[in-house]
């Protein structure tokens, strides 16, 4: 608040002929400051333009209000009543852009731990999300020209085929898009990969902004995509087991170690204790059906000679 008013008396002092050139300096730096390139607050260019007249307008009528002074008036006046309009109409403006620039409402499901849910899009299509998952998507936008959501954590795709709407996923690093299909796709933040499963038709998967990098996958393929290094490969699955997660039951596809121990820690509520450095480079590649967490674990370290103890309700990973 301070600011404005002292911005304001030195236009004032700029618009009557009083002001110093210290204080015009002062002006040109922060006038300079201003953001004013095209497009920059506007949706369009035709809303650009409908601002742009308003302000016009404004300017012309503060103008027409300024009596001769009876000798040739100087540019700075008129730069200095131009601001003077504009602190004063700032506060209209916003209001009018924020009422003619369309605001993009949203659906967004999320689910709780140990938590599944069904989801049926408007095209027809069925999302199931797995736990601490979300799904998110323009809420008139989707079914236009396109079919477009995005996932942060686990969703299985059902999704109607449409040859004229792409079917669209987002994550934080890839795109998938199909026309219809059956596949699955994991993106958990704090893990290193995201990985897209396909078990029916075709899905094409890029990179963000990053066009060289893509694959087009076909049924029993998994895209494994490492985030920080941008790496992606094409490697072979279990089809049959992919979906088993949407039943009560674990999946776990050349998951590396630490996180498959994370994923259940969160499924069965553990605090489970392990040595980072001790399973760097060790996976999992395994499925379970409704079994309880210690036979999970068990199964998850045996096949890299490691087993746990339990003590005062802390599970101890060890060789």
């Amino acid at each position: 608040m301070a600011q404005h008013n002292t911005l304001k008396a030195l236009f004032k002092r700029i618009l009557l002929g009083r002001a110093q050139e210290q204080e015009k300096t002062l002006f040109d730096r922060w006038y300079n400051q201003l953001d004013l390139s095209a497009g920059a607050a506007f949706g369009s260019p035709e809303e650009e333009q409908a601002v742009m007249h308003r302000m016009q307008d404004s300017l012309r009528k503060h103008a027409d209000g300024v009596k001769p002074s009876g000798h040739k008036q100087s540019p700075w006046r008129w730069v200095a009543a131009a601001a003077i309009v504009f602190l004063a109409t700032a506060t209209s403006l916003l209001y009018f852009l924020k009422s003619t620039v369309p605001q993009t409402m949203y659906t967004v499901v999320a689910t709780a731990d140990n938590t599944l849910k069904k989801i049926t899009l408007a095209d027809g299509s069925i999302v199931t999300l797995n736990s601490g998952s979300e799904l998110a998507w323009a809420k008139d936008a989707f079914n236009q020209r396109e079919r477009r959501v995005r996932l942060v954590g686990e969703g299985f795709f059902e999704v109607k085929r449409d040859e004229i709407r792409p079917f669209i996923v987002e994550t934080d690093s890839l795109e998938t898009t199909v026309l219809g299909t059956t596949f699955n796709i994991e993106s958990y933040p704090g893990e290193d990969q995201i990985k897209v499963s396909l078990l029916a038709g075709s899905v094409k998967v890029n990179a963000t902004g990053e066009s060289e990098r893509s694959a087009l996958l076909k049924p029993g393929e998994m895209a494994e995509y490492t985030r920080g290094i941008s790496v992606m490969q094409v490697k072979p699955i279990a089809a049959d087991h992919v979906d088993v997660w949407i039943r009560g039951g674990l999946v776990f596809n050349e998951i590396a170690l630490p996180y498959a121990l994370d994923r259940l820690a969160q499924r069965y509520k553990l605090d489970i204790v392990y040595n980072r450095e001790q399973l760097e480079g060790k996976t999992v590649t395994a499925s379970f059906e409704r079994v309880g967490w210690e036979e999970s674990l068990k199964a998850v370290l045996f096949a890299h000679g490691l087993d746990y103890t339990v003590s005062n309700g802390v599970v101890y990973v060890n060789e």
